[in-house]
């Protein structure tokens, strides 16, 4: 069937709430029409229902020689396991299925567990490392995956989208990686490679055409969430039962870390911190709120520096606003370094007297080589103490919220190695705190 597809890269699925989810797939030019069959069992005939496509978009100027098919299936069933294949001109033998399993019931106190990582440089000429991607395929019971960043290497600076576009194709047909979105929905933040090269900033005035060709490759691509905003960044929000996901891009707005001191600059912008803000304080009655950030947040302050260290002030600032409204039940994903490290949140806070911390769980490299950046963090290495993290590629995490004591849920954390050219995996750190305060030290 492979050698017949009509679709050149997909399809994928995002934007996955407890009644629908976001599907996409990049199809040949000659597809007319577009519509995707979703059922509860593999031969699409327990409960079919079909969604016919909200959009086909073709570049005007066929220099994207595809087209972006998009569904947006709803009406479906809170927890419920779901399979689906594209029809495109009428066959649906045309295009891999998928699957994909609906959230539990919105504003439900309802366990549920994801898998994260980031960072997926491929090894020189093409070279490839599926191991961590077929060992979260086999994680059982994931939700979604949650992609921190770097999806690609392609560091793509030109004023146009079809490189993005392609670049997104090119990905998606590397092993391993199409397999697995295909079967578990993705929550991604870009980072510096996936946007417009090795520490990019958006906020530098000489990048202010190509970012908006990278925000508009990301919108027409990727199933996501709604944006918030319509013109700065892929910054947006979600919430699976009683926990709310803050996904924020520090990209697009971050302005130049060159010059003295921490002061003046900004990761966020303006516009995203105060939607930050709202968004935190929003989210203060909910069991938890993870907060997921591209770069990693802890570590000295230290001008020059292109993670969260070297807009120091601005760091200091969202933790004094911690403090001051008494937000006490975040947490938060990073990537960018090349490792898994894990911080209970007596190394993460940079209000007044060191106060409004909380965990951090870094998280890659699915297969960048490895590197280690920021620190320490208190599940810094192989023997669970302090230390500057466990560098490495084919590393994930694994994030559960568990309800089986309703009245106090609590947040596992673990972080595994794929082993080479095996199926198993090793466990490299683990930590568990509570979920509405969580950390005693705020």
């Amino acid at each position: 069937m492979a050698e017949n597809l009509r679709t050149q890269a997909g399809p994928w699925s995002g934007g996955l709430s407890d009644t629908s989810i976001v599907i996409r797939a990049s199809v040949l030019r000659s597809v007319t029409s577009a519509r995707v069959i979703i059922a509860e069992d593999e031969a699409l005939s327990l409960n079919p229902t079909r969604h016919d496509a909200v959009s086909l978009w073709a570049d005007p100027d066929r220099a994207y020689r595809h087209q972006i098919a998009t569904f947006i299936p709803s009406g479906l069933r809170p927890a419920t396991r779901y399979f689906f294949r594209l029809e495109l001109d009428g066959d649906t033998t045309r295009a891999l299925p998928g699957q994909f399993r609906t959230a539990p019931p919105h504003g439900q106190g309802v366990g549920f567990r994801f898998a994260l990582s980031g960072c997926a440089k491929p090894k020189l000429f093409g070279g490839t490392r599926p191991e961590a991607y077929q060992a979260v395929a086999a994680e059982p019971d994931l939700l979604f995956f949650f992609h921190l960043g770097d999806f690609h290497y392609q560091n793509i600076g030109a004023e146009s989208v079809v490189p993005r576009l392609e670049a997104y194709d090119d990905t998606l047909r590397r092993d391993g990686v199409g397999d697995l979105f295909r079967h578990l929905p993705l929550a991604y933040c870009w980072d510096d490679h996936d946007f417009l090269g090795n520490n990019s900033e958006g906020g530098d005035p000489r990048n202010a055409a190509a970012r908006r060709f990278a925000r508009d490759g990301y919108d027409l691509y990727v199933p996501h969430y709604p944006l918030a905003s319509s013109v700065e960044g892929i910054y947006q929000s979600f919430q699976i039962g009683r926990v709310l996901f803050l996904l924020t891009d520090s990209r697009f707005t971050k302005s130049p870390r060159s010059g003295s001191g921490t002061s003046g600059k900004t990761v966020l912008g303006v516009n995203q911190k105060a939607w930050l803000k709202r968004e935190l304080l929003r989210g203060k009655d909910l069991d938890l709120i993870v907060w997921a950030s591209s770069i990693p947040w802890i570590g000295a302050d230290e001008a020059g520096e292109d993670f969260w260290a070297g807009y120091a002030t601005e760091r200091a600032e969202l933790c004094e606003y911690l403090v001051a409204n008494d937000i006490r039940n975040v947490c938060m994903i990073a990537g960018d370094a090349h490792m898994v490290a894990i911080d209970d949140g007596s190394h993460s806070g940079y209000a007044a007297g060191g106060r409004g911390g909380f965990p951090v769980f870094q998280a890659a490299a699915l297969e960048s080589t490895e590197s280690e950046k920021g620190g320490p963090y208190s599940h810094g290495n192989e023997s669970g103490g302090i230390g500057p993290g466990i560098a490495g590629n084919r590393q994930f995490g694994v994030f559960e919220i568990d309800y089986s004591n309703a009245a106090a849920p609590r947040v596992i954390w673990t972080a595994f190695r794929a082993d080479k050219n095996t199926a198993s995996v090793t466990e490299l750190i683990r930590h568990e705190f509570p979920a509405r305060q969580t950390f005693a030290r705020f």
